[in-house]
């Protein structure tokens, strides 16, 4: 599609998006859950860098950088090392804007897919999903390109529970994951994440994937994600 068929909202969003940029839909719970951690989320927010005028409207957009440090200092003030999986619990599609409304409206889940995939740099331009099918599974993934980011670990898991989510709104309630892959050596404690996810999982050492990669049981490609979508 030309860039002057699309709707003036859409132009904006993607003209409002630069390289090292995300916007900040997906960080809207972060001062909720500060509070609910027993932490000032002004002054948190503050120390990290951050303006907490951004948390106004979920459009603004942030540097890459600064959700990083954002969410490691979060991380470390509350003593949750896993802050952004506590974050990614109710985040899904809604976070994602306009990119969201187009998944959620697709024809069937591998359209859906696609449409994440392709149009994600509206929404995203600190990392690159990752879309694969090897054998009888489809992979669906997240690496971070941007250099020097701090809290990594804490990104990739507020993705993973984003992808996560996403599936579960198109597939349905029941799905899970056969498998969660996580870019970094296993946690100490393990037990949140077999909670949350409940399903096997698998930390990779980062210097060996870049990817955080979540799989979707498929027999026929495409047309299995379709089918899971629809309950069959």
């Amino acid at each position: 599609m030309k860039l002057s068929r699309l709707p003036p909202e859409v132009i904006t969003q993607i003209a409002a998006v630069t390289d090292g940029q995300i916007r900040i839909g997906p960080l809207m719970g972060v001062p909720g859950l500060l509070q609910e951690l027993g932490e000032d989320p002004r002054a948190l927010i503050e120390s990290a860098g951050v303006d907490p005028r951004l948390f106004d409207d979920p459009e603004n957009v942030i540097d890459f950088a600064g959700v990083g440090r954002l969410l490691a200092r979060c991380a470390a003030s509350t003593a949750r090392p896993h802050f952004g999986l506590l974050l990614g619990r109710t985040t899904g599609l809604d976070a994602l804007g306009l990119l969201g409304l187009l998944v959620r409206h697709s024809p069937d889940a591998g359209a859906a897919l696609g449409n994440l995939v392709l149009h994600l740099l509206i929404h995203d331009r600190g990392a690159v999903p990752v879309y694969a099918i090897e054998g009888s599974q489809v992979l669906l993934g997240y690496s971070i390109y941007q250099p020097r980011v701090e809290g990594t670990r804490q990104i990739y898991d507020l993705a993973v529970c984003v992808g996560r989510n996403v599936m579960r709104t198109l597939c349905g309630t029941s799905w899970r994951a056969s498998e969660v892959r996580l870019p970094y050596r296993r946690p100490v404690d393990i037990e949140p994440y077999r909670r949350h996810f409940q399903a096997p999982l698998r930390s990779l050492r980062a210097m060996e994937v870049r990817s955080t990669r979540r799989v979707v049981p498929g027999r026929r490609r495409r047309e299995r994600v379709a089918a899971v979508a629809k309950g069959r």
